[in-house]
């Protein structure tokens, strides 16, 4: 009987320590999880914060790309108006008449020999 005692109390031991063991590493994973939510937590933080950031980057690239679009079409017409002002008619006599049907008639003359063509000039 006192065998069977010491065997029970021996198992009993064995089991605390057991018990022992298995909570502290119980404690031990608990504050581990704790510590990687907190860091998921401000990973999401910062996840979010870049996410805005891409947004107002992404509204200045299309703020920046507009005004480049309307720079442009500015230039295209102000280089149109620029060699507008540098076109040269040559060769054309100056007469000055009253009548419609002479400006028509120096038009046809002068457009004749050149079948149409103008020529530009840059000054």
């Amino acid at each position: 009987m006192d065998q069977r005692l010491r065997i029970a109390e021996t198992t009993n031991r064995e089991f605390q320590r057991s018990t022992e063991f298995l909570s502290s590493g119980f404690d031990s994973i608990s504050v581990q999880q704790l510590k990687q939510q907190k860091h998921i937590e401000e990973q999401a933080k910062k996840i979010d914060k870049v996410c805005d950031e891409n947004k107002s980057l992404k509204q200045s690239f299309d703020d920046i790309k507009d005004l480049h679009d309307e720079l442009r079409t500015q230039l295209i017409d102000s280089k149109c108006r620029e060699m507008r002002d540098n076109l040269v008619f040559t060769n054309i006599e100056e007469v000055i008449q009253t009548s419609r049907t002479g400006a028509h008639y120096t038009i046809k003359t002068f457009s004749a020999p050149y079948s149409g063509k103008i020529f530009l000039f840059q000054r």
